[in-house]
């Protein structure tokens, strides 16, 4: 995304880093924005190691986008490293200003002036352009909003950040041996598939699984790239981000040809497809893995491993021995 292109004194909004108020036809203050994360320790270092790239979007008090074609303003590489930004705004007016944390290549922001600010989307950019069989992963989004009148010399509390992603790593194991295949190439590689996941994020930090929409317009499937790795280079190792909602979602494994793996669940062997709330509940959180809060939400750092592996013709799934370990894996 590109920075705006100012022309002082004529705009009625800019962000800039010079001091002091101006005034021309229209009085206008500089005021201090500052922006916090703490992720889940409440350590204010959490922003600095989380969060590389911040775009801003502001609105009036009728929620609609002040000059639209000023936003985003990203953040220069020493605001960022100081946490703040300066806004020259009239003064006297109410104010939102919604941040967008690590937005990338996969990321666009629809309905920027179609409505209010919640209106507003971060979507997966295939997703939004209908070419959903490729979306892989989200960007590792964060978020923040305030409302505030603006007052001169007063600059409003600090925008505190929040997530609005969830980390995800499948491994997938043993597939080569149980089916006497090569551990490299195209016909040796399984596939997975992560369903129910929400189609898209407001500017609210609301996913699309909170509104009443057609199930084709809330939900959307991942498709998560594969490499190999693991101790013996024998583990296909799926990595991705997805939205902040795994409930009622199931990951499905599929053989090289598109034909789904599929298994009856006993007391000893889970269903395949994995239901995730099954798996959070019976396997991560007996061994002291959280994911929620002990208010039930998601954690700001929110990780699900999941480790599936063939083994003498049934599929067990498991926690990655490395995350037991609690060691970072060398993957390749």
């Amino acid at each position: 995304m590109k920075h705006a292109k100012f022309v002082p004194f004529l705009l009625c909004l800019i962000v800039a880093m010079a001091t002091g108020c101006i005034y021309d036809e229209t009085e206008h203050c500089y005021s201090t924005l500052r922006f916090t994360y703490t992720g889940d320790t409440g350590d204010e270092g959490e922003f600095a190691k989380n969060i590389g790239k911040l775009d801003l979007y502001v609105f009036d008090e009728n929620h609609q986008m002040v000059r639209a074609d000023l936003w985003p303003y990203t953040l220069t590489e020493s605001e960022l490293k100081a946490q703040e930004v300066r806004l020259l705004l009239p003064p006297g007016k109410n104010y939102r200003v919604v941040c967008v944390g690590n937005a990338g290549e996969n990321t666009t922001i629809t309905d920027l002036t179609t409505g209010t600010y919640v209106d507003t989307k971060m979507h997966h950019r295939a997703h939004s352009e209908d070419r959903h069989s490729e979306v892989r992963t989200q960007d590792s989004l964060y978020h923040g909003t305030r409302g505030f009148l603006l007052r001169e010399g007063v600059n409003p509390d600090p925008i505190e950040l929040n997530s609005a992603h969830v980390d995800m790593i499948v491994e997938v194991k043993g597939y080569a041996e149980a089916y006497s295949v090569p551990m490299r190439g195209t016909e040796s590689t399984p596939s997975v598939e992560h369903r129910g996941l929400p189609a898209w994020t407001d500017f609210d930090n609301k996913h699309s699984k909170h509104r009443d929409y057609a199930e084709s317009i809330i939900s959307m499937t991942h498709y998560p790239d594969s490499s190999l790795g693991g101790e013996d280079n024998d583990t296909h190792i799926h990595r991705y981000d997805v939205m902040r909602d795994v409930t009622g979602t199931e990951i499905r494994l599929f053989h090289p040809d598109g034909e789904e793996i599929t298994q009856a669940g006993t007391d000893e062997y889970p269903a395949i497809p994995l239901d995730l709330d099954w798996y959070i509940e019976n396997i991560l959180e007996p061994k002291g893995i959280e994911v929620y809060d002990e208010d039930g939400d998601l954690l700001q750092e929110a990780f699900i491993p999941i480790e599936i592996e063939f083994v003498n013709g049934v599929v067990e799934v498991k926690i990655p021995e490395w995350v037991l370990k609690n060691v970072t894996p060398g993957y390749n």
